[in-house]
């Protein structure tokens, strides 16, 4: 059952459907992310919600920040990268309290989609 689970979970992070996902290598739609997160993590409390969409919506843009620091290589660049960097890093540590009350698939699906 253990594994059903994870397939479907792995499976929902990439839904089209019944939300579309308008997000792209640009952009975050966070009511399709808001929907991933409920279905992966219902039991999760509200502040738990929105610290992790915090958390993939800045390991989104941090994504951005890097291909667009290696195209442009500026000092500015780099400075708001760090930034993204930090604010990620803070949040990270914010949520991993919350890790051992989660299941192992859960924590599973946290380390390699939202860590």
């Amino acid at each position: 059952m253990c594994e059903k689970y994870v397939s479907l979970a792995l499976q929902h992070l990439w839904f089209t459907s019944p939300l579309p996902d308008a997000s792209n290598s640009r952009t975050f739609d966070s009511n399709a992310e808001k929907c991933r997160i409920n279905f992966l993590f219902p039991s999760i409390g509200e502040k738990g919600r929105t610290l992790l969409l915090e958390l993939r919506e800045l390991r989104i843009a941090s994504r951005c920040l890097e291909a667009d620091d290696h195209k442009e290589r500026t000092v500015l660049s780099a400075h708001t990268d760090e930034q993204v960097q930090a604010m990620f890093a803070e949040k990270r540590s914010n949520f991993e309290s919350a890790l051992p009350s989660l299941s192992e698939v859960q924590r599973q699906i946290i380390r390699e989609y939202f860590f």
